[in-house]
Order: C-alpha cells, then structure tokens, then sequence
C-alpha cells in the first residue's frame, strides 16, 4: 500500500520491506528467500578520453584508462507492482544499499539480478570481497562470466542477460514492460566522477534500466509459474523445467540411471558436431544474385519426425561392413570408428563437403577448404549410420574398415516430450500478432528445446582466484564424477537424441541442397548452392518443383506421426518446410558466417533494396552501415571500424587495491571498453605438403571455430 518512491537510498525508510513475504524453509534446507524481484545497475565513466599509439601493423594500442563506477541503481517489485528506486554515486554505498534492503526482509536469502552480470561485477569484485568476504558459491559458465555468486550474508548476485538472451532494451520491449530503456538519454562518452550530480535524463536513464529489468522478471515469473527460489538460470532452463515435471510421473530419470553408461556417453560426446555452415569456394567473392530457403523449426521437426537411439548402447563384436550397418539403419542406431584410405569428393568441384576436419582424430596428406576435407590420404573419425550414408553418396575412397562399433535400437521420443515440443509450435504461431509477452516467451522456448538435450553431464569446473581474478578450468573426468552427475533428479534427457538431431537437419540441409539449378538452363546444378547455414540454403536458383516435393513429404509425414499444420489468420503453418526467406539483387560470400546479400527491389518487405552483412564478430545492423551501401567494398582488407560499428573488446584491468583518485572517486578492478576494428579476411585453405604423405599427423584443435594445424 505504500506510495512509489524513487530516491537517494540513504533517504529511503527501509521499514517499508519488512511487509515483503519469504518463502518457506524446504526440507533439510533452512533457506528463506524474499519474494521479491530485485535488480541493481552501475554506470560508469573513463578517467579520460581513450588514447592510442600505433603498430607496425597500422592497429590501434590504447593506452591504460581506468574506469570506474558514477552512479548505480536498484529497483525492487513485489509480484508485479514496483516499490522503489534507489540510487547512488559509490560501490562502497550500492553495497551499503543491498545491505540495508536484506535486513530490512524477513527472508535468509535475497537474490539481486543484474543484467549482464559479468560486467559489473569486474568493477564490484574488490568493494564485494572487502566488504561481503569471497563468494561461498561462484557459478561460472566461463572465466569472467558469472552465471551466480552467493554470499555468506545472505546476498546473492544473479546474471539475468543469460536468462533473458537479449539486451534489457529487447527483453522490455518483448515482454511489454511498463518502463521501457530510456535510449539516448546518457553520454557514455561524458567524463564523470562520483561527486557529480544527475540531470532529469540521466535520472530517468538509471531509473528505467532497473525498472524494465525487474518488470520482466515479474512478467517472466508469471508465465512460467516459477517462485522466486525456483527461476531458472538459463533461457534453456525454462523448457527443461517444464519437461522435467513432464517426464517425472514416467520414470525418465531412473530410465536415464539405468541406461547411461561412462563409455558410450564418452563416445557419442566426441562425435556431437554442430550445425553445418559452408560457402561454395567456387564462387569465393563473386557478385551474384541469390534466393534464400530457410528450414521452418528445423531442429523441433527432426525431433518429432525421426527415429533415435532410445536404449542402452551394446558393442558389436567383430567389424561389420558399411553395407551391413546401412541395411539395418532403419531401426537400429549405429555408433562406430571409421578408417578409410584415398578420400576424395566424387565431384572435386562440389561445393559443399560434410566431412569437419574438427571431428577428425587422425590424417594426413589431406586438402581442407574451410574446415570441410575435399581430399586426404587417410581418415579416422567416429561416425553414425547418418553420416556414412552421407559420405558414401558424396566421396570416393579405397579402404574403409569400421571398427569399435556399438549400436542400440531406434524408437521415436516418448509423447510425453514430442506433445511438449509440437505444442510449443502451436503456441508460437498462434500468439504471433496477438500476444507480445506470450509469443516471445512460446518462441524462446522452442528455440531452446534442442539446446537442453546437448547439455553435457560432466561440467567444467570453473574456479575464480579472489586475489588475483585469475580463472582456472578443469574438467572433471572419470565415471565416478560421470555415475555422480547422473544421480541427480535434474538428469532426464538422454544425451544421444541431441547427437541425432544434429546430423538428421544436416541430411535435410543436402536434400534441400539438391534442389539448386542453373538458372540459365533450368537444369540440376550442384554450384548454384551458394552457401549454407545449419537451416537455410542460398541459390542462384533452385527447383520449386522439387522443393514442394519435399515439403509435401515433410507435410505427409508430419500428419501421419499427428502432427499436423497450425492455421493462423487465413494461412496454415508447418513444421520443418523450407520457405522463401529472402531474395536478394546481390549476393557476395567469402566464407563461412562472411557474407553480405542486398534485398532485391521486388522483395516483399520493408528490407527492398536493403544490404545487409553477416560477419562473426560484427553487429549486423551497424556494420552494413560500413559498406556505404556499396557492395564492392566487402573485400578481403576491408576494415569494419570499431567507432562505426560500435563493437568494444574488453580489457580487464586488475590493480593491487581500493585506490581513491584526486576527484575522490574509488576505484577498483575494472574494464576499459575501447572500439574493436575487424578485417575482412579470405579463409586460407589448410594443405600438407606432399613430403608428409604416409605419415600419421595428430590435429590440434582451437575449439568449435574449426581451424586446426596439421
């Protein structure tokens, strides 16, 4: 009943929080928690304008800038209805603040949300560890990303960026806050110091920040039927939530208990490939015009259309042919080493190799475009019964032995999860234009859907030195931290469904690649596939007939499986079909995730005429903006400047303790946040020498970008 207020926090009566309700106690577990959204915010400011020198190279050095906090904010939202605002100048007082707000609650634990968490807490980790102690508790998802810190006071720090997937700005405009982000309306390139007093915008500014975010928390919470203590961490915790209790009365987690196994797991984690994303390099920088098919759910339909490996792995002794395994992949799921001698793309030119260098465990004398192998003297890598039928239709070779082979029976998920997946499609495309709030949430956790089934069950251990902010990683192995992992209630999903998933849509992605044509000729052409992306294909021209063909099969299958399309306002929606996603006057790639495609004037849309660019490491909007509407410019060379753009790197910047400068700002660890150019580079093909023919060369491997050094 008590009034809004927003203020200084030292002039807040903190009494007013006492009303607040806390959870009850669980269990073994004597932790209350406040049911109360809170969230908190920093601003901050350089000491100085950015300088730098430069290289020989021509790239910019910056020069150490520190960077500190001038004014933070915190709102707090009792089931939707907002109680206050509080702000203030130092960390020393956004600490004080937090402080104050938890013993004012009745509860032993209070949850304080801030967005982007890993950001503000590298300006926050000296006044916290002085102030609070180390964190009890850290969840890490990599070094310098906390996930959650929990405290021995009781207060605990949560990243709400990773749950909401997009910025605070995007989440309240999707989610239909009340207070939206105050745009425009701070100078982050203004010098500040503590000391200084807010205008009526910039007020307004740090106000709206933790308003929107505690709003769509509220909003958040509503929907999924969450209390506070329950809220997951991730968007993909959403879905996972909600299907857990889903397959709880059907015994899927002593299922998982009974099937898991530490050796087979180990297996199927190193065959897990990703999405398939490649440019045709015959046509590496060429100006072309293009049409774009984009798969609809491509991932949630091979979920509801295929048939996985749903069953406790068993070895086959003996080595089987690939003829013998292929005759049986129809009800039976195979996992196997394949060695094979005298690789070679059957049509060299074609443009879209599958084989992915970074699942190789062992070549040489191979030829490699873009991560992809056209050629190799020998190949050994794990395989499923998917991808042999995909490298037995597009390579040659002379030797293939398979070896070390497991197989388990093929079944279709259990309804309990492919009802839950179909109907989050429903749900999506009918609050399509209705309901803002509900679509993006329906949409989010379609997205996320395939992302929980590849979660792995043994988890880097990420540990943070309080003293020195060094991050340490370690992965635990072994089946004893495998069989521990496992026990817990959280273990429902069966990690090879996810490992299916992958190679079912890169099956479709080449069946939908068969569908490109000459334009000048009308006929089959492999080259006018011009580039790929795990759900979408680019032509310079593709057959409709065929294209319909296999839609009008995805459409057959789906309505024998009970699946059939949803009808929404006068059209009718389905799972998995490839649809006209765009169609472009001009289209220039170099490599994989380095294109840039102008919309055709004819194009229906607000985006005619438009270009547009996809570049790792480039936001999309601001980058297009580079190339002056000129095409010709997206060379090899070109430099994306980091002031155009607006992409920032980070440095971190670690000092030795609290300092207090001349203007009497404190001062603490921090990140300098200066502009990141990007040059447009050409791939460079991957070759050996003819000298190490015969020779066994080991990969050393730089992560999921795929480059490796052979």
């Amino acid at each position: 009943s008590e009034p809004f207020q927003v203020c200084r926090y030292t002039d807040y009566d903190y009494t007013i929080l006492r009303h607040i309700p806390c959870d009850q106690a669980r269990g073994k577990q004597k932790e209350r928690f406040n049911e109360c959204f809170i969230m908190a915010d920093t601003e901050t400011s350089k000491s100085h304008p950015d300088t730098f020198t430069l290289d020989a190279k021509g790239k910019r050095i910056y020069d150490e800038n520190p960077n500190y906090i001038v004014k933070w904010s915190v709102a707090v939202n009792v089931f939707g209805f907002n109680v206050c605002v509080l702000w203030g100048d130092r960390p020393t007082d956004l600490l004080d603040c937090l402080v104050r707000i938890h013993a004012a609650l009745s509860g032993t634990c209070t949850i304080i949300y801030v967005h982007n968490l890993s950001y503000d807490y590298m300006f926050l980790r000296k006044f916290l560890n002085k102030e609070w102690g180390v964190p009890v508790k850290q969840l890490n998802t990599k070094p310098h990303y906390p996930v959650e810190l929990v405290y021995g006071n009781g207060l605990i720090l949560r990243d709400s960026l990773i749950l909401a997937q997009r910025s605070i700005e995007k989440w309240g405009e999707d989610l239909g806050a009340e207070h939206q982000k105050a745009v425009g309306k701070w100078d982050y390139d203004k010098i500040r110091h503590q000391i200084d007093g807010l205008t009526d915008d910039e007020l307004l500014y740090i106000c709206n920040d933790v308003l929107c975010g505690v709003e769509c928390l509220s909003i958040l919470r509503r929907t999924i039927h969450k209390t506070h203590r329950g809220m997951p961490y991730t968007a993909t915790g959403i879905p996972r939530g909600e299907l857990r209790e889903i397959a709880h009365p059907h015994h899927q987690h002593e299922w998982c208990l009974e099937n898991y196994e530490y050796w087979s797991y180990k297996i199927c984690e190193r065959f897990y490939h990703g999405g398939y994303t490649h440019n045709n390099r015959n046509r590496k920088g060429d100006i072309m015009p293009a049409k774009a098919l984009d798969f609809s759910s491509s991932y949630p339909t091979t979920m509801l259309l295929e048939m996985f490996p749903w069953e406790k792995w068993c070895r086959l002794f003996g080595n089987p042919t690939a003829e013998w395994i292929l005759s049986r992949s129809d009800r039976e799921a195979f996992l196997f080493r394949v060695n094979v001698s005298k690789v070679q793309l059957k049509d060299y030119w074609f443009p879209m190799p599958p084989l992915q260098l970074s699942k190789v465990d062992l070549i040489y004398d191979a030829v490699v475009d873009n991560g992809r192998i056209l050629t190799a003297g020998f190949v050994s890598m794990v395989m499923n019964e998917i991808m042999l039928e995909l490298f037995l239709e597009l390579y040659d070779h002379d030797e293939l032995e398979i070896s070390d082979c497991m197989f388990a029976a093929k079944r279709y998920l259990p309804d309990w999860m492919t009802k839950y997946i179909y109907q989050l499609f429903v749900d999506k495309t009918m609050l399509k234009g209705r309901d803002p709030v509900q679509y993006a949430i329906a949409k989010a956790k379609l997205n996320s859907i395939y992302g929980m089934c590849v979660q792995k069950v043994e988890k880097p251990d990420i540990i943070e030195d309080a003293s020195t902010g060094i991050y340490t990683i370690t992965q635990p192995e072994g089946d004893e931290v495998f069989y521990r992992e496992v026990k817990k209630r959280s273990t429902f999903l069966w990690y090879p469904v996810g490992c299916w998933v992958t190679s079912y849509a890169m099956r479709n992605l080449f069946k939908l690649g068969a569908c490109a044509r000459d334009p000048a000729t009308g006929k089959a052409d492999p080259d006018a596939w011009l580039y790929s992306d795990t759900d979408s294909c680019y032509f310079l021209d593709y057959d409709p007939e065929k294209v319909e063909e296999y839609n009008q099969r995805c459409r057959e299958r789906l309505l024998e499986r009970g699946f059939p399309g949803v009808k929404h306002n006068g059209r009718e929606y389905w799972l998995g079909v490839a649809e006209l996603d765009g169609k472009y006057s001009e289209f220039r790639a170099w490599h994989s995730k380095c294109y840039a495609a102008r919309y055709a004037d004819d194009w229906e849309g607000k985006e005619a005429g438009k270009l547009k660019i996809t570049v790792a490491g480039v936001p999309k909007k601001t980058g297009a903006g580079c190339l002056e509407d000129d095409i010709n410019k997206f060379i090899p060379g070109f430099i994306f400047q980091g002031e155009r753009t607006g992409k920032l790197t980070h440095i971190y910047n670690y000092v030795d303790a609290i300092t207090i400068n001349d203007d009497g700002d404190e001062i603490g660890d921090n990140i300098n946040l200066v502009p990141c150019d990007y040059l447009l580079s050409p791939t460079v093909e991957q070759q050996i020498d003819n000298f190490m023919e015969g020779m066994e060369v080991s990969i050393t491997y730089y992560g999921e970008d795929e480059k490796a050094i052979l």
